[in-house]
C-alpha cells in the first residue's frame, strides 16, 4: 500500500506541475514553446512542419551546363563531408558544374533549409531594391520604411546597420535555448511581434553582434518598400530573371503574416549556387544587371567602420552585407560566403571562379569567426579545383 501511495502521489505531483506549465504558456502567450518542443530544434528538411509560401519557376528556364565528376574528391574532403553529415556537395567553374554529389535521399530536386544562408538572399534582395528605386540606399533611416523605427534610439537605425549586423538590438541567437529571441522567431506564431518588442542594447552602426532579428526586420522593410511579400519579389526579380527550373518555398510564421527572412529558404543546391555565380558574375546573369555592381561589391567586403561586439576595439574584417569574408587565405586574396547554424555553405572564390555548395547537418565547431569545417573544405578545394 505505501509503494502505491507513493506512486499515485508521485503522479499526482507530476500531472499538477505539467497542467502549472501549460498554464504558464498560455498565460504568457509563449504558445510557440509547444513547437520548439515538438520540433526539437532546426534541421535540414523540417520546412514541411511549417506553413510556405510558393516561389514559382522561371518559365524560360535555364539549365547549368555540366562537365563534371571527372575530378575525385580528396580522401580529406570525403571524410570530412562525412563526418558533418552532407546531403550534397555541389562545384560550378566557369559558369558549369564541374562536381555534384548527394548522400542519404538527397537528390538534384531536394529542398533543403539552408538556415542562415537565406540572410545572403535578403542581402541580395535589398540590393534589387535599391537599384529599382524602392530604396533610396542603404544610408536610409530604417524608420522611413517602418514607422516603428521612428522612435527612441531605434530612430538612429540604418539599412547598413542591418546588413551589416550592427542594429545594436538586444538579441540572444541561442537555438539551443528555447526561450532565445532566434527560438522564438522560427516558432513564431507572429513575427512582427517578435520584432516590434525588441530593446536598442548598443549604438547603432557601432558593434557588430550577430542577429537573425537583424535579417528579419529587413524582410518587413523590404515588404514595406515594395508594396509585395518577399517571396514575390525573389519569384520576380531573381527567380525567374535567372531562369530557375525549379519552384521553392520559404517557411512562414505559424500565422502566415510573414517569410522567416533570417532563415528558412528552402530550394535545391543547384538552387543556391545560382546566387553565388550571380554575385560572382557582380549582378550580372546572362547580361541582364540584376544589382548594381557597385553594391556586389560593397556586400562582399567586411565592414570595417564597425567593432567587433565580442572583441571592442577590433575592426570588424569578416562581415559585409550578408556574407561572410574571409581575406587571410592564401593562395587567394579574399573568399566570401553565406553559411547556416548546422554546416551549410555557399562559397565564392572570385580568383578560381568557383562556386561551392555543401548542405551539411553539423559543423566542426569555430575557430576565429569561421566554422572549422570550412577552413578544411576551402583548403581541399583549392588544392583540387
Amino acid at each position: 500500500m505505501r509503494l502505491s501511495s507513493w506512486i499515485y502521489k508521485s503522479l499526482f505531483a507530476i500531472s499538477a506541475i505539467i497542467i502549472a506549465a501549460n498554464v504558464a504558456i498560455v498565460l504568457t502567450g509563449n504558445t510557440y514553446l509547444y513547437r520548439v518542443l515538438r520540433h526539437r530544434g532546426p534541421s535540414l528538411f523540417d520546412y514541411q512542419y511549417f506553413p510556405q509560401r510558393s516561389i514559382a519557376k522561371s518559365n524560360n528556364p535555364e539549365h547549368w551546363e555540366k562537365a563534371y565528376n571527372t575530378i575525385k574528391l580528396s580522401d580529406t574532403l570525403r571524410a570530412v563531408l562525412s563526418h558533418v553529415g552532407s546531403k550534397s556537395f555541389l562545384v560550378v567553374r566557369n559558369d558549369s558544374i564541374i562536381y555534384e554529389e548527394y548522400w542519404s535521399d538527397a537528390g538534384a530536386h531536394t529542398y533543403i533549409n539552408p538556415a542562415s544562408v537565406a540572410k545572403s538572399y535578403m542581402g541580395a534582395l535589398i540590393g534589387v531594391a535599391i537599384k529599382e528605386g524602392y530604396i533610396t540606399d542603404v544610408n536610409d533611416p530604417v524608420g522611413k520604411y517602418l514607422p516603428h523605427f521612428n522612435e527612441g534610439e531605434k530612430a538612429n537605425m540604418s539599412i547598413k546597420d542591418l546588413l551589416t549586423m550592427s542594429s545594436g538590438f538586444e538579441w540572444s541567437e541561442s537555438s539551443s535555448n528555447p526561450f532565445s529571441h532566434v527560438a522564438r522567431a522560427y516558432y513564431a506564431d507572429n513575427l512582427w511581434e517578435v520584432i516590434e518588442n525588441l530593446n536598442i542594447k548598443y549604438p547603432s552602426g557601432k558593434y557588430f553582434q550577430y542577429s537573425s532579428g537583424d535579417s528579419q526586420t529587413l524582410g518587413f522593410l523590404l515588404e514595406q518598400a515594395t508594396g509585395i511579400p518577399v517571396s514575390t519579389y525573389l519569384q520576380e526579380k531573381l527567380w525567374k530573371p535567372m531562369g530557375e527550373p525549379d519552384s521553392a518555398m520559404w517557411s512562414m510564421d505559424e500565422n502566415q503574416t510573414m517569410e522567416k527572412t533570417f532563415c528558412c529558404l528552402n530550394a535545391t543546391t543547384r538552387q543556391f549556387a545560382r546566387l553565388g555565380q550571380l554575385y560572382l558574375n557582380k549582378g550580372n546573369w546572362n547580361g541582364k544587371q540584376l544589382i548594381d555592381t557597385s553594391y556586389i561589391e560593397a556586400s562582399t567586403k567586411a565592414a570595417s567602420h564597425i567593432e567587433d561586439g565580442n572583441n571592442p576595439g577590433q575592426k570588424v574584417d569578416f562581415y559585409g552585407y550578408h556574407w561572410w569574408i574571409y581575406d587571410k587565405h592564401e593562395p587567394v586574396d579574399v573568399v566570401y560566403y553565406a553559411r547556416g547554424i548546422q554546416g551549410q555553405y555557399l562559397i565564392v572564390i572570385p580568383e578560381r571562379n568557383l562556386v561551392l555548395v555543401n548542405m551539411s547537418e553539423r559543423n566542426l565547431g569555430h575557430y576565429q569567426n569561421h566554422p572549422r569545417d570550412f577552413y578544411i573544405i576551402l583548403d581541399e578545394a583549392l588544392n583540387l579545383f
